[in-house]
């Protein structure tokens, strides 16, 4: 604003009532800010003119002065203070409280803020805004420049000149917000406010702003996410060359979180941020106090020790976004399982012609979004279930379906016999049909009779163009994808990792349009990295589920894809949003189930870990990798060694000829000090599969707990010529090396499994197990600092945890901070987890110490 635009000769030493002015300090939509002196209470005060281009504007004048009341009305120290609204030689003035500091836009300018910044300002923030809210106050203008921060990081809220009242009743018709602009450039006037007019300013207006719509609390909380979202990437998550431009962005896109923005930005802080910048008020935070709570969680557990070194691997506690996941509940009424058909033939080479036909009229019903059909690997284990009354029923119930389909594939010479029947949850068929076609086209039958199921359960014909685009790949592609799932369903097997992989290269090799292979594919070769580390086949598996989600977006199968793509890559948000979405689409779905339960226990949400094991367990209970996944989860995130070996050695009678169940099952004899059974189950793996590192580097462990080190060191040296990328076999013969008192050789292997422990948590932040191993290298290495830097958030997330609990004894045990150590220990030990207290030479010390040494003679 210009000086033309003040009152005449106002300026520096012209005296406004008992204010003498001193200097202009900043201005705004409506006046110019000084700085001045109370000639009668001798204090400095910021004075706020109206400008004189609006003297002549009642609707300015009432405005300016309403600022001043609405301000006077609130009392809270994060709010500048207001001392006096008046008027003097025609010029209207608000006298308020002189705050020391600049304003947050000029430390924006200066360069991103850090964390513990932003966290502590947007706190203060949201304290101000609460105490504006509790009077009915909406600021509706809450950004950078209006918040001014003190040297002391102290934050004062100021310019209420577009405050409002909480409107009392909400906007007539629809509830949703009209996502068309304002047309008008009025839409942008901060001098009026009219139905229909959006008002703020507009990078910092929240959808409902931006339409024009009545506001209330969650605007002001939207603006602020806005507000923190700049303050720690640097740049504003909606922007544009034009206002209008601005406004749609606002409107209509998704800005990216703000943890890809910044390494050192934790996924904590980006979860709060996205639900903050939610397009519907539904979606954010229901206020300024719980926003304020959500943040107050990040300073206590992050910075209550020590000054702490910020790693990717702190945020690994929460998500991006709260998305509500639905328990297993009834799908809609279009909701029907295909169970695996029976094949009839006297030709046993075409057996698999059962699961073909199975597996593509789920593919077609699965095209049509208003019917609700589980996907194959979930049906599977129900083909040898009854077909009766009784069968169907329990099936239906299970399943959480209306209806079942039922049959047989026959093959007599060269034709193909598909027989078809739907039966209700009571068990009465009420729909047959039998089709035939030619061998050679094994195909087409199975497209008719997709279309007559889609035609019979909707009860009416869909055009045909639409019928058209169900979609049923080449004969020869299925078989592979057929031959990979069955490959996938053993993937503890090496041998069968890799076979499962090569089948879903071939199948989309022959099918490049073939939605589900290329899911397929991305989910093995994520499962490959897990075991091997290896970079370049998160590259391979991005490539694939980019195809696949491309193909078919919608597809429960692609989504389970993307979801477990994203969580390998620590993109929360977006993993969480595809497991949602998965298990909306097929509530009956019990691998989506099973797969974001362990994505919640990543990430410390255990009451959502354990409801959504039980459901898979609910609905599928005869599978292994069920038992299996709930077990380790026993295992390694609630210390509950009892239901661990429980569900493990369900999972080993259900797979008797795998190697993971055995595996878990010595894993926890080795915690409990049971050394010759431990050894005895991990030989039994390799056994099984004699190329398996991971068997090695557990029987590394017990040779290393018996005080053989040499030993120690050949098995662990055989894992990691297998696998050279991982780098907990880097460190466990760095370990071993140190034992026999070779330093050097200790330091090469070290230094290398820092850098790829360093390499795995950039990729996947979220991977506590990792960094709790990486936790112990860094205790080694003397890094004590960031040893606890990086243990602390892992106990945090899981504090039931003997697997963590016990790295961090350990962390403090080296790092020579035996008190904290000390109630660790007493923990892992009354858990059950007793080996590496009791055995590991590192932990002497702590063995010395009277109450860990009672309780280890006990």
């Amino acid at each position: 604003m210009s000086l033309e635009t003040l009152p005449s000769d106002l300026g520096p030493g012209r005296v406004l009532g008992h204010f003498e002015l001193t200097e202009r300090i900043g201005s705004g939509g409506m006046g110019v800010v000084f700085k001045a002196k109370d000639l009668l209470l001798g204090r400095a005060v910021a004075l706020k003119v109206l400008s004189r281009d609006l003297l002549d504007s009642d609707t300015a004048k009432k405005r300016f002065l309403r600022e001043g009341q609405l301000a006077a009305s609130i009392t809270h120290p994060n709010i500048a203070t207001i001392y006096e609204i008046g008027e003097a030689d025609g010029v209207f003035f608000i006298a308020m409280e002189l705050v020391e500091g600049r304003n947050l836009k000029e430390l924006i300018h200066d360069g991103p803020l850090s964390v513990p910044q932003v966290i502590s300002i947007g706190r203060k923030t949201c304290e101000a805004l609460e105490a504006a809210h509790r009077q009915g106050v909406i600021h509706r203008d809450v950004k950078s420049s209006n918040i001014m921060v003190m040297p002391d990081l102290g934050v004062k809220i100021l310019d209420f000149g577009l405050a409002t009242v909480r409107a009392l009743e909400p906007p007539t018709g629809s509830e949703e917000l009209d996502r068309t602009p304002p047309k008008t450039e009025r839409a942008f006037d901060s001098r009026a406010t009219s139905p229909g007019v959006a008002v703020g300013t507009p990078s910092y207006m929240s959808p409902e702003q931006a339409s024009g719509a009545l506001v209330d609390e969650k605007t002001d909380v939207f603006s602020l996410g806005v507000v923190l979202y700049e303050a720690s990437t640097g740049n504003l998550p909606f922007r544009g060359a034009s206002q209008r431009e601005i406004l749609n962005a606002i409107l209509s896109e998704e800005p990216p979180p703000v943890h890809r923005l910044g390494k050192q930005i934790p996924f904590d802080l980006s979860r709060i941020l996205a639900k903050c910048l939610a397009k519907s008020p539904r979606e954010r935070y229901s206020s300024a106090s719980e926003l304020r709570e959500e943040l107050a969680r990040l300073e206590r557990p992050r910075f209550a020790r020590r000054a702490r070194i910020w790693l990717p691997i702190v945020a690994a506690a929460a998500v991006v976004l709260y998305f509500v996941v639905p328990p297993p509940t009834a799908p809609g009424p279009l909701s029907v399982a295909v169970i695996p058909l029976e094949y009839r033939g006297s030709d046993p080479s075409r057996a698999f012609m059962g699961e073909l036909v199975t597996d593509a009229l789920i593919a077609g019903l699965q095209s049509f979004p208003e019917i609700s059909t589980p996907p194959f690997e979930t049906v599977d284990s129900f083909r040898e279930t009854p077909g009766d009354e009784g069968g169907v029923a329990q099936i239906c119930r299970s399943l959480r379906v209306d209806a079942l389909a039922l049959g047989s594939v026959a093959i007599e010479g060269e034709v193909i016999q598909i027989r078809l029947r739907l039966a209700s949850e009571t068990g009465d068929t009420f729909w047959e049909r039998t089709i035939e076609g030619p061998l050679s086209r094994p195909l087409a039958p199975v497209g008719a009779m997709t279309e007559a199921l889609i035609q019979r359960l909707q009860s009416r014909a869909y055009p045909a163009e639409l019928l058209a685009s169900v979609r049923t790949p080449s004969e020869s592609a299925y078989e592979r994808f057929l031959e990979a799932k069955s490959f996938y369903a053993r993937w503890d097997l090496e041998e069968d990792l890799d076979k499962a992989v090569s089948s879903f290269r071939e199948a989309v090799s022959i099918d490049p349009d073939f939605a589900a292979a290329h899911a397929g594919l991305g989910r093995a070769l994520v499962t490959l990295f897990y075991q091997t580390n290896e970079p370049e086949l998160i590259a391979e598996a991005t490539e694939a589920v980019g195809s696949a989600r491309r193909l078919a977006p919608e597809l429960p199968e692609v989504l389970l894809a993307s979801g477990f793509l994203h969580e390998v890559t620590g993109e929360v948000t977006e993993s969480e949003a595809d497991y949602a979405r998965a298990m909306s689409i097929a509530p009956g779905y019990d691998t989506a189930y099973r797969v974001a339960a362990s994505f919640y226990a990543d990430l410390g949400r255990h009451e959502d870990a354990e409801r959504l094991y039980e459901s898979a367990l609910a609905l599928r209970p005869g599978s292994w990798r069920i038992q299996y996944d709930a077990g380790r989860y026993q295992l390694v995130f609630r210390g509950n060694l009892e239901a661990a070996r429980r569900h493990m050695e369900r999972a080993a009678t259900l797979h008797p000829s795998g190697d993971a169940p055995k595996q878990v099952l010595g894993l926890i004899d080795l915690k409990e000090g049971r050394l010759d059974a431990a050894e005895a189950l991990f030989r039994e793996v390799l056994r099984i599969s004699p190329e398996d590192t991971t068997a090695r580097y557990n029987i590394g462990w017990v040779e290393y707990y018996r005080g053989h080190f040499e030993r120690a060191n050949s098995s662990w040296q055989e894992a990691l010529d297998r696998a050279p990328e991982k780098p907990a076999y880097h460190a466990v013969v760095g370990d071993a090396y140190r034992q026999l008192g070779d330093e050097s050789l200790a330091k090469v292997h070290y230094l290398r499994a820092r850098e790829l422990y360093r390499d795995l948590l950039e990729l996947s932040p979220t991977n506590d197990e990792a960094a709790a191993e990486f936790s112990t290298l860094l205790a080694v290495m003397g890094d004590c600092a960031e040893a606890e830097s990086v243990i602390d958030p892992v106990l945090s997330h899981s504090p039931e945890s003997f697997e963590f609990t016990t790295r961090g004894v350990y962390v403090f045990t080296r790092c020579g901070s035996l008190e904290e150590a000390k109630p660790l220990a007493l923990k892992s030990l009354s858990l059950g987890d007793i080996a590496r207290i009791r055995f590991d030479p590192d932990l002497a010390e702590l063995r010395e110490v009277p109450e860990i040494r009672a309780t280890l003679e006990n």
